[in-house]
């Protein structure tokens, strides 16, 4: 969350949690991307909301 701020990015701690769960899937992946690179990347994408809440979905079990 830190880096998020460091960033100047403007983001609750909810996305923060979405956003190092879909870094931890990138790096499984393989892909390495900067935490801003990957918020940019996931904000254009229309599809934004439906895997945020499905991972908001995951981090609740």
């Amino acid at each position: 969350m830190n880096l998020l701020l460091r960033k100047g990015l403007d983001c609750s701690l909810k996305e923060s949690k979405s956003l190092l769960v879909f870094l931890l899937i990138f790096n499984i992946l393989g892909l390495n991307f900067e935490a801003t690179e990957v918020w940019v990347f996931i904000k254009k994408k229309e599809v934004f909301n439906q895997l945020k809440n499905k991972i908001d979905q995951l981090l609740e079990l």
